[in-house]
C-alpha cells in the first residue's frame, strides 16, 4: 500500500457499499442461481454430449509439466486455462445454439460484427486481423538509422519472434548461398486497397501500417528484392475494378491476374530464367461462393444477410489436351505462399480450383512452376515446410533458379517469425529418409503421443488439419486428422495425448494433392518431419 489517504472518490464509494444492505433472503436467492445456473449449463452439455461431456476440455491444464519458477509456471497455467475458455466459448451446446441468431439480429438490425470479422457499407466484411494490421502500433519500432534503417521488434513474446528481418534474411542468404535470388511479394490486406466500406472518407489507398515502408526499405538496403503490388492494385481500385472480394478478405481473380503479370515481367527482368518452354491456355469458369469473413459471422443459415458472390476465374491447362495445369518438381520458378497463392487453386477455399497465382504465373511465364503453400501463417508454414524437406533430404531446390515468397502484410504485425536453421551459404545436412510407408491403407492400432495446438489468433479458414504424433507398432509416426470441417470443430479436434486409438492409415503421398494446401496445426519440440508421414479419414 502507499500510505497515502484514500481520495474523495474513494471515501464516497466506501461509504455506499456499508451502506448496502441485502435482505437475506435476496442473498439466498442469488447464491441459489449462483449455484444452479452453473449446474444446469453442466447438464446441458453432458445431455446433448457436448465437449464437457467427457471432460476433455480440461485435459489440457493438466498436460505436462509446469516450468519451473512461479512467473514461467503462472504464464503456462494462464495460457492453457484461455484455451480451456476458448473451447468451451467456441464449441459449447449452449454457445453454438445461441450465438449464431444473436449474431444475425445483432447484424441484420444494427450493422455489428463480432470479434472476427467487421460488416461494412456496400456488402463488404472485413476480417478484423487485417484491420487491426492496418489500425494497430507500428510492428516495429526504433528510428531509422543511416543507410541501413536498422529497426528493433517492438512487441517480442516468448513463443514467437515478432521483428520479420531476420527470418527474411535467413531465408535470403540461404538461396543465395545456392546462388537463387528470392524475389518477396507482400499481399496489401482488403482494407489497405478498399477502405470505403469502413471509412467513407480518408487517405487515398494503398494505406499501410506505419512500419510497412521503413522495412521494405530497409530489407532493399540489405539487398533483398521485394515487389510491392500495392500501388498496382490501388491503381485498378480507383478506377473501379474490383481489387478484392465482397464477402471474403482475399483478392478478385481479375486482380491477382494482374499482379501475376506484372510479377512475371519483373523476374524475367532480375532472374537467370530460362525461355518460355509450356503452351498454357486459360478456360473460364464461374464460382459463386460467400466468403471466409461472412463466415466468421457465424450467421446461421436461415438469415442470408449476404447473398452468394459470383466472379469468373480461369483455371489454366495445357494447350494440347487440356489436362489441368500441376505444379512441378525441378521448375525454374519455386512460388512459397499462403491462402492467397491458393485462393482460386483449391477446392476447400470454396473459389474454384485450377486458377491460383501459382497456375497464373506459370501462363505468363511459359514456364514449370513449383508450389509450397499452406492456407495460414503465411510467415512460417511455407517456409518451415521448405526447410523440412531439406531437412529430410530431399532437393526442393534442384533446378530452382528463382524463389517468391508470397505472404499477407497482416503477417508483417501478427506473424511467427522464428527462425529456422537455414545454413547460410552451404547444403544442409541431410537425414536419413525416413521409415518407408504402407502402398495401401492400413488400420493399426497405437497411442497417441502428442497433439497439436491450435495456433493463437483468429483464422478465417473453414478447413484445418491437426497433426497427431502416434506411437505405432513399427515406431513413432505423424498422422494427420481434419479437426476443422466447414466452419465446425470435429470430433477428430478432442483427441488427447495418451489415448489408445484405432486408425484407418494412408500414407500422406496418395492425398497430398487434395490436402497439402490446408490449413495445417504441427507438433512442436521433436523432429517429427523426419517420422514417417499418414493420414487418418477414419479414427476409433
Amino acid at each position: 500500500m502507499s500510505g497515502l489517504p484514500p481520495s474523495a472518490r474513494e471515501r464516497e464509494a466506501l461509504t455506499e457499499m456499508a451502506a448496502t444492505r441485502l435482505r437475506p433472503a435476496a442473498g439466498r436467492a442469488l447464491l441459489a442461481v449462483c449455484i444452479v445456473l452453473p449446474l444446469l449449463w453442466w447438464g446441458l452439455e453432458i445431455a446433448h454430449g457436448g465437449l464437457l461431456a467427457d471432460g476433455g476440455s480440461f485435459a489440457g491444464l493438466f498436460a505436462g509439466r509446469l516450468p519451473a519458477g512461479l512467473p514461467a509456471a503462472n504464464r503456462e497455467l494462464a495460457a492453457r486455462f484461455a484455451a480451456v475458455e476458448d473451447r468451451i466459448d467456441r464449441e459449447s451446446v449452449l454457445a453454438t445454439a445461441v450465438r449464431p441468431p444473436v449474431q444475425a439480429l445483432l447484424t441484420g438490425l444494427l450493422g455489428a460484427g463480432n470479434e472476427r470479422a467487421y460488416p461494412g457499407a456496400g456488402g463488404e466484411v472485413y476480417f478484423r486481423a487485417d484491420v487491426d494490421h492496418l489500425t494497430g502500433a507500428p510492428f516495429l519500432a526504433g528510428p531509422a538509422s543511416g543507410g541501413g534503417h536498422r529497426v528493433a521488434a517492438a512487441r517480442p513474446t516468448a513463443s514467437r519472434v515478432a521483428d520479420p528481418r531476420p527470418a527474411i534474411g535467413e531465408l535470403h542468404a540461404y538461396l543465395a548461398g545456392q546462388g537463387i535470388p528470392l524475389l518477396l511479394l507482400p499481399v496489401p490486406v482488403k482494407p489497405a486497397i478498399e477502405p470505403e466500406g469502413l471509412a467513407a472518407h480518408g487517405p487515398p489507398p494503398p494505406l499501410r501500417n506505419p512500419s510497412e515502408l521503413p522495412l521494405f526499405a530497409a530489407l532493399a538496403a540489405d539487398g533483398i528484392e521485394l515487389f510491392d503490388p500495392a500501388p498496382l492494385l490501388a491503381a485498378r481500385a480507383a478506377t473501379g475494378q474490383r481489387a478484392y472480394l465482397r464477402g471474403d478478405s482475399h483478392w478478385h481473380p481479375a486482380a491477382m491476374e494482374a499482379v501475376a503479370a506484372a510479377l512475371a515481367r519483373r523476374l524475367r527482368e532480375s532472374a537467370p530464367l530460362p525461355p518460355p518452354e509450356l503452351a498454357l491456355r486459360r478456360t473460364e469458369s464461374r464460382v459463386r461462393s460467400r466468403g471466409d469473413s461472412v463466415a466468421l459471422l457465424g450467421l446461421p443459415a436461415w438469415a442470408p444477410l449476404y447473398p452468394l458472390e459470383e466472379v469468373t476465374i480461369r483455371p489454366v491447362v495445357q494447350a494440347a489436351d487440356g489436362a489441368p495445369w500441376r505444379p512441378a518438381g525441378g521448375a525454374p520458378v519455386l512460388l512459397l505462399g499462403d491462402s492467397f497463392t491458393n485462393v482460386y487453386a483449391t477446392a476447400d477455399l470454396g473459389w474454384g480450383e485450377g486458377a491460383g497465382l501459382a497456375e497464373q504465373l506459370a501462363a505468363e511465364l511459359g514456364l514449370p512452376v513449383g508450389r509450397i503453400a499452406r492456407n495460414a501463417g503465411g510467415a512460417l508454414a511455407a517456409r518451415a515446410a521448405l526447410a523440412q524437406a531439406l531437412e529430410r533430404g530431399e532437393e526442393p531446390l534442384a533446378g530452382v533458379r528463382a524463389v517468391v515468397w508470397e505472404f499477407a502484410t497482416r503477417e508483417l504485425s501478427q506473424g511467427d517469425w522464428r527462425l529456422l536453421g537455414f545454413a547460410s551459404g552451404s547444403a544442409r545436412t541431410a537425414r536419413p529418409p525416413a521409415a518407408s510407408e504402407p502402398a495401401v491403407p492400413l488400420r493399426v492400432r497405437g497411442r497417441i503421443r502428442a497433439v497439436a495446438p491450435p495456433p493463437a489468433g483468429e483464422s478465417p479458414y473453414r478447413e484445418a488439419l491437426g497433426a497427431l504424433a502416434v506411437e505405432l507398432p513399427d515406431g513413432p509416426a505423424v498422422v494427420y486428422v481434419r479437426v476443422w470441417h466447414e466452419g465446425a470443430p470435429t470430433a477428430l479436434a478432442r483427441l488427447r495425448a495418451g489415448q489408445e486409438v484405432e486408425l484407418a492409415l494412408e500414407p500422406w503421398a496418395a492425398v497430398a494433392a487434395a490436402l497439402d494446401s490446408v490449413q495445417r496445426f504441427e507438433l512442436a519440440g521433436e523432429a517429427w518431419w523426419t517420422w514417417p508421414v499418414y493420414w487418418a479419414g477414419e479414427v476409433r
